[in-house]
């Protein structure tokens, strides 16, 4: 980059714009040891809503906090083996003023 004289200018102002992500695992297993609960993982997350649906399109779970995790219940009972639809909307530290959408399934395995 070259300034008004034509002279090589060194000076950068860097400004990274932080990508926000979230990522949902596929399945999980309840009823085992390890795996028990839905946990999304994020980062540089500002806000958070979550959305699980059963195949009938009735809300399962709901939650507007990124560290809550699922346990695979509805009304405390255990929700079935099968597959569940989620959809997520978040917006990022870094540009607060957009909204990020993200849908994608997750299976239950009992």
């Amino acid at each position: 980059m070259r300034n008004e004289n034509n002279c090589a200018d060194t000076i950068q102002d860097t400004y990274p714009i932080l990508k926000g992500d979230v990522w949902v695992p596929n399945v999980f297993t309840p009823d085992a040891n390890d795996n028990k609960v839905l946990k999304v993982g994020h980062h540089n997350i500002n806000t958070y809503e979550i959305d699980i649906y059963n195949r009938a399109g009735q809300r399962v779970y709901h939650s507007s906090d990124p560290d809550e995790c699922w346990d695979g219940t509805y009304n405390g009972k255990p929700c079935p083996a099968a597959a569940y639809v989620y959809h997520i909307t978040f917006t990022t530290k870094s540009l607060p003023e957009s909204s990020c959408e993200q849908n994608g399934s997750v299976l239950i395995v009992r």
